[in-house]
């Protein structure tokens, strides 16, 4: 496990918690993705979410598509967005406007 968290291009901190020799993550890639979002504290905002995506349709936020674009299919990371990269003004039904979070991500292998 890498212990130390890395600064992405667009200002957001990840750490790739176990890494794999899975496919690299590139746009219109259709994965499954399992994530939890939890506060700065470590709190759970929200429980554990299974979603189907296309990479690029912006179906979740800017942050956590841009996190998988540096992980490989069947790896978990630690993403630490801004509130900017994550639920932005309009925040979500769990997550409030403008909050900083943590992200849990798992990238399903197939």
């Amino acid at each position: 496990m890498d212990s130390l968290f890395q600064r992405s291009q667009s200002g957001f901190w990840y750490r790739i918690n176990k890494r794999s020799g899975g496919q690299v993550i590139v746009e219109k890639m259709q994965l499954n993705i399992v994530y939890q979002v939890f506060s700065l504290d470590d709190e759970a905002m929200t429980g554990l979410k299974q979603e189907s995506i296309e990479v690029g349709k912006k179906q979740i936020p800017k942050g956590l598509e841009e996190g998988l674009k540096l992980m490989r299919k069947g790896e978990n990371a630690t993403l630490v967005l801004p509130w900017y990269l994550a639920y932005g003004v309009k925040g979500s039904a769990e997550v409030p406007s403008y909050t900083s979070v943590i992200l849990r991500v798992h990238v399903e292998k197939d």
